[in-house]
């Protein structure tokens, strides 16, 4: 790639995504769930939101590019120490987000194959011996670890329609598509792996199995790469340097805002959640850290303690304690205790029946941490806890968190 190419695939990798960003100004995006446009809630899609949504993908974003990069660089100099490099990259890959494996797992062979022919089982026993102790360790736990296997049916992460990652992809899927289109033959044979990997993540994405739309990750970045060449090309049609000249100010003028909308939109609506910080979602509030050093201090770790999903994924870590539910996937009996939870405040149930305490206290919760939606239930519906909080003795409170103790401790 020349350095202009570089450059522009560098702009688009780098703030751009798809057109979510666009029909939301023009008050589309919500018209249909499965035209929603996957850069407005799919993660993986693009390079912008996985970076700022969790600090784990940009440590297995450069572990993806280095495995490929050896992959690539390997078959292409008949460099078979490469191979050695890209299978640790691709086992240290799989102890930290291992949902890529099959996809580079297809991508080694293919291009192993395509490049060194009847050669090919020479580099790939390389990577593969790198790669085998941390493949085998992974398959083990999701295999025999039970809550691990839970977790593989709990966290179900299904993808959306291809027409939702089309809308997803956007702008630079257009000029990927006219570099193509116009490089023909030539950029083919010359971009094959590049343009191999992103039509891998798109196929691998509709896999039948838990983790499909896992595999859309990375996918941006050989997009950006072809739609750099394919926006070099399309200023080459304009006759005189003069002209082109004057065509990339007003590309840039025109689309960079349009290639941006989706991350401003982002960075808008992630800040207000920020702003809003639900549950202490962001940051811990100190009336928050109060409540959670109260529990440290005058309870034990054993001694289970209800409150929001939010909150208890908190306590454990401030305080201590046990508690009922964490994050969605890896609780793995998460939608058995919410149903029990459900059916407890169940709107047609008698509100008087001292079993509602039993069954509450029964279950060994021994402390009620309330803040958030929980303290706002306690204060708006009290007719719903009059049982429950009738065996319990209030401990601890502030202007965001109260705090309940079961008064059988006591004896």
């Amino acid at each position: 790639m020349s350095g202009f190419q570089s450059t522009a695939a560098s702009i688009l990798a780098g703030i751009s995504s798809g057109l979510g960003g666009l029909l939301v100004f023009l008050n589309l995006a919500g018209q249909s769930p499965a035209l929603c446009p996957a850069d407005l809630w799919v993660v993986d899609v693009n390079t912008f939101y996985s970076l700022l949504w969790n600090p784990l993908f940009p440590y297995s974003l450069t572990l993806t590019l280095l495995a490929i990069y050896w992959l690539d660089r390997g078959t292409r100099e008949a460099r078979k120490s490469d191979f050695w490099r890209s299978g640790l990259a691709t086992g240290i890959l799989a102890l930290i987000h291992p949902y890529s494996q099959p996809l580079l797992f297809a991508f080694a062979f293919i291009i192993a194959v395509g490049r060194r022919r009847m050669e090919a089982p020479a580099y790939l026993w390389r990577h593969f011996l790198v790669l085998l102790p941390f493949l085998l360790y992974v398959v083990w736990a999701a295999a025999f670890h039970p809550l691990v296997s839970r977790h593989n049916a709990a966290g179900v992460m299904k993808s959306p329609g291809l027409v939702a990652y089309v809308l997803g992809f956007g702008f630079p899927l257009l000029l990927a598509a006219a570099g193509l289109v116009m490089g023909r033959t030539p950029l083919l044979k010359r971009c094959w792996p590049v343009v191999l990997w992103f039509l891998l993540c798109v196929a691998f994405a509709y896999l039948p199995v838990w983790f499909q739309r896992k595999f859309i990750f990375g996918a941006q970045v050989p997009l950006c790469l072809v739609a750099g060449i394919g926006f070099d090309l399309l200023l080459a049609r304009f006759s005189n340097a003069r002209a082109r000249q004057k065509a990339l100010i007003a590309a840039a003028v025109i689309f960079l805002p349009l290639l941006a909308s989706t991350p401003m939109y982002l960075l808008a609506s992630q800040s207000a959640q920020v702003r809003k910080n639900a549950d202490g979602a962001y940051y811990v509030s100190n009336e928050m850290m109060a409540g959670l050093k109260f529990l440290k201090n005058r309870s034990n770790a054993d001694e289970v303690v209800f409150a929001t999903p939010a909150t208890s994924r908190l306590i454990p870590a401030f305080a201590g304690n046990t508690v009922l539910w964490g994050h969605w996937a890896m609780s793995v009996d998460f939608q058995e205790r919410t149903r029990w939870l459900e059916n407890l405040f169940d709107e047609h149930a008698n509100w008087d029946d001292p079993r509602r305490g039993r069954e509450f206290w029964g279950t060994g919760i021994q402390y009620i941490f309330a803040a958030g939606g929980l303290k706002q239930s306690l204060e708006q519906e009290p007719k719903e806890w009059r049982i429950i909080l009738g065996e319990a003795d209030k401990v601890f409170a502030n202007g965001s968190v109260v705090i309940y103790r079961h008064r059988k401790n006591d004896g």
